[in-house]
């Protein structure tokens, strides 16, 4: 399976904090091993879906977000890490394709052709366009909606509404 995750937008609304870093690497607790720590919320959302079996992923990103591969590329030092260690064997078992990497879209549509699952995290006006016909020509037509952009609409995919929307 592969999983398409636009980390798009500059996040105005979560300044100053995204003026130096992107807001998908805004730190989220979680509860491993018994202890409390932190982890970038994308790596959050990488790791949910690597659970769910997904190893191949596409982050759609703009020149701003460098952190996000950065993240996402192991780090040699740190290896021995516990706390990274667990991260970068998974790291090991997928498949990351970063936007220079990729044949860019001139249409969302475009993007979504032959893909598993889309993950839409920005508020864009196009996707609130997009109908159950654009999601057709996707493998396994799951999407998951942070914006619930989607949600009034009967889509032929299985669709998954998170957050509060803009």
């Amino acid at each position: 399976m592969k999983a398409v995750i636009t980390c798009g937008g500059t996040g105005t609304r979560l300044l100053p904090f995204t003026k130096e870093l992107p807001k998908e690497m805004a730190p989220v607790f979680i509860k491993r091993d018994s202890c409390l720590q932190t982890i970038p919320l994308i790596q959050l959302i990488f790791e949910n879906l690597y659970e769910e079996g997904i190893r191949e992923f596409c982050f759609i990103t703009g020149k701003t977000k460098r952190a996000i591969e950065n993240h996402f590329t192991a780090d040699v030092d740190m290896r021995n890490n516990d706390l990274m260690n667990s991260f970068y064997k998974k790291l090991e078992n997928s498949k990351m394709i970063f936007r220079r990497k990729i044949t860019y879209a001139k249409k969302i549509p475009e993007a979504l052709k032959n893909c598993e699952c889309a993950i839409i995290m920005t508020p864009w006006n196009d996707y609130s366009k997009l109908t159950s016909k654009d999601f057709r020509k996707m493998k396994k037509r799951v999407i998951i909606d942070s914006r619930r952009l989607l949600a009034d609409k009967k889509l032929d995919a299985s669709y998954h509404a998170l957050g509060i929307g803009s």
